[in-house]
């Protein structure tokens, strides 16, 4: 009961900060793109080795730019691949673990610097997210199956800054202060309270945590274009560190590369 409790509290806190924004025009683009991440994971749950590989990304949503705010809601979807570092070819064909994640957000960012005369806006605020990311491994002797799932309340940071009609470069930076987070207690297994296996009971077993048990540091940097319109188009390069503590034994993972992604102005 606790867990939906507490992701009720988030949804509300994030549509009183929508509707509190004041009203100017703003641009509104729905975006739709894919990268190719590199992924290092060292889960030692499962094994002491880092484990690296690719990934592709699939990411869609809504954003919006206005003169006084900048939100984002946003969905990414990534599948890939990893094996063991140091492995021969051979070795990491039989050893290497396949991966999905999940990440969902809203972010709202305020301008705080409306007198800036240089063109660098800079804006504050934070990000709500839910992530989810399983991975299973090939070799019988890991554990065979190794999940996280984590809801954040997040605090962070946005820079927009505009160097002629057609170009922009944006950077936005955030880490977590506060999240309900989900993972196993033990090798391979998820931590039931008795046999009744629910998405009840198992949210039950998650805890609300601060940074020292959940680290996050997301960074994201885009350069835009504006070559019609009513489109865009947007390289980005993304760097995705986290650090989970919640278990007895540490997850660490980064997922790093660049995206292309098209923005339809609605």
């Amino acid at each position: 009961m606790k867990s939906f409790l507490f992701i009720l509290l988030l949804l509300s806190i994030c549509y009183t900060t929508q509707g509190q924004e004041a009203t100017p025009p703003r641009n509104t683009y729905f975006f739709v793109g894919m990268g190719f991440p590199i992924v290092n994971v060292r889960d030692q749950a499962h094994s002491p080795l880092l484990y690296r590989g690719m990934a592709l990304s699939v990411r869609m949503g809504l954003e919006r730019l206005s003169n006084n705010s900048v939100s984002r809601f946003s969905a990414s979807l990534n599948f890939g691949y990893a094996a063991p570092k140091m492995a021969s070819k051979k070795e990491k064909h039989l050893s290497r673990l396949n991966l999905m994640t999940t990440d969902i957000g809203y972010a709202y960012y305020r301008l705080i610097d409306k007198y800036n005369t240089e063109g660098w806006n800079h804006y504050a605020g934070g990000a709500i997210t839910f992530t989810f990311d399983n991975r299973s491994y090939n070799l019988p002797s890991n554990n065979l199956f190794g999940y996280q799932m984590n809801t954040s309340i997040n605090v962070g940071g946005f820079i927009h800054k505009k160097m002629n009609d057609k170009w922009a470069f944006n950077y936005e930076a955030y880490t977590p202060l506060l999240s309900y987070a989900l993972r196993p207690s033990y090798l391979g297994m998820l931590p039931m309270k008795g046999a009744n296996i629910s998405p009840q009971n198992m949210l039950a077993n998650g805890k609300i945590v601060t940074v020292n048990k959940l680290f996050r540091f997301y960074n994201r940097f885009a350069l835009d274009n504006q070559f019609k319109d009513y489109r865009a188009r947007r390289l980005s390069y993304t760097w995705d560190f986290h650090a989970n503590y919640v278990a007895p034994k540490p997850l660490h993972s980064i997922l790093s590369g660049v995206g292309y992604e098209s923005l339809y102005k609605q």
